[in-house]
C-alpha cells in the first residue's frame, strides 16, 4: 500500500546502489585475496630464485619483471597493498554518493529542510511545478571537509545525528586520509615536501583487516542514515520522482490504471528494486495527480 511519508521497499533508492557498489568491491577484492595467499605461498616454499623461470616469464614484457624471486615478492607485496588503498579510494568514493543522494532526495522531499518551516510544503508539489532549489552549498558541506564538521553540519540540516554516525568521526576521518593520499599523492604523506620525495617515502599501509573493518564501518553507517532519513524526510519521494521523470513521455489522455501498468513495467527492469504491485501505482499516480 502507498503511504507518502512510509517505504514499501524499506529503504532509499540511494541504499539500493549503495549496497550494489559495496557488493561489487568485496566480490572484485575477495576474488584476489586467494590468488594473492596461493602464489606468495608457492613463491616462497620454492627452491628456485630465479622469478622468471618460476613463472615462465618470456613475454616481451620480461624485462619488466624483477629476476631475483625475494624481490619480486616484495613488489608483490606491495602492489597487495596498493590495491587495498586503490579499493578503499572506491569505497570512500561510493559512500560519499550516496550521502550526496540521500541528502539530495531529503531536502527535494522535505523542502522546509531548506526553507526552515515545519512540513508546510511537499516536495512533490515543488517537483511538478518545476520550482528549483539550489543544493550544491548543503550538499558539499556534509560530503567535504573533515568529517567532524561533516556531521556537526548534518546535524544542523536535519536536526539529529544518528549515534553510529557521530562515534565513527576518528575513523572517518582516518578513512579521508587515506583516501586523500591515495587520490593525491600517490599513496604517500599529501603534506610531504617536495624534495623528500627523493627518499621514496613510505606508501601508506591499510591491512586486510583494516579495510575489512572500513568496509563494515560504511555499511552500517549507510544503514543507520537511511534508517534516520527516510521516513522522515524522504518516504516515497524517489518513486515519486521516478513517475514524475517518465511521466511526461506517457501518451497523453491514458487513465491511471493504464499508466500505472507503464511504470510499474518501467521501474521492474531496474534489477534492485523489489518488484511493486499495480496497486502500489495507482495509489501513487493518485497522490501525485493530487498534489
Amino acid at each position: 500500500m502507498f503511504d507518502r511519508w512510509g517505504s514499501v521497499v524499506g529503504r532509499t533508492i540511494a541504499l539500493h546502489n549503495f549496497k550494489m557498489h559495496h557488493t561489487q568491491i568485496n566480490d572484485i577484492y575477495w576474488s584476489f585475496v586467494p590468488v594473492y595467499s596461493y602464489v606468495v605461498d608457492i613463491s616462497r616454499k620454492s627452491k628456485c630464485s630465479d622469478a622468471h623461470v618460476l613463472f615462465n616469464v618470456s613475454d616481451m614484457d620480461a624485462r619488466r619483471v624483477a629476476l631475483d624471486k625475494k624481490e619480486w615478492i616484495q613488489w608483490f607485496e606491495e602492489f597487495d597493498n596498493m590495491n587495498r588503498l586503490n579499493c578503499l579510494l572506491n569505497v570512500c568514493a561510493y559512500f560519499e554518493v550516496y550521502i550526496r543522494h540521500v541528502v539530495r532526495a531529503s531536502v527535494l522531499s522535505y523542502p522546509d529542510l531548506h526553507f526552515k518551516k515545519s512540513k508546510a510544503i511537499d516536495g512533490v508539489s515543488l517537483l511538478k511545478e518545476g520550482t528549483k532549489i539550489s543544493l550544491g552549498r548543503i550538499i558539499k558541506k556534509i560530503t567535504q571537509g573533515r568529517w567532524e564538521q561533516r556531521v556537526e553540519n548534518y546535524g544542523k540540516l536535519f536536526g539529529d545525528v544518528p549515534t553510529q554516525l557521530r562515534d565513527a568521526v576518528g575513523d572517518l576521518d582516518e578513512m579521508r586520509g587515506l583516501r586523500n593520499s591515495v587520490g593525491h599523492a600517490f599513496g604517500r604523506d599529501i603534506d610531504k615536501e617536495l624534495f623528500d620525495d627523493l627518499k621514496r617515502p613510505e606508501i601508506k599501509r591499510v591491512s586486510k583487516e583494516m579495510l575489512k573493518r572500513y568496509l563494515g564501518l560504511v555499511d552500517t553507517l549507510a544503514a543507520a542514515i537511511d534508517e534516520h532519513l527516510l521516513k522522515k524526510y524522504i518516504g516515497e519521494f524517489e518513486l515519486i520522482s521516478y513517475y514524475h521523470k517518465i511521466h511526461g513521455k506517457m501518451r497523453s489522455g491514458g487513465g491511471i490504471r493504464d499508466r500505472a501498468v507503464i511504470v510499474k513495467k518501467s521501474i521492474g527492469e531496474i534489477k534492485s528494486i523489489a518488484p511493486l504491485s499495480k496497486g502500489f501505482w495507482v495509489d501513487l499516480i493518485k497522490y501525485y495527480d493530487n498534489v
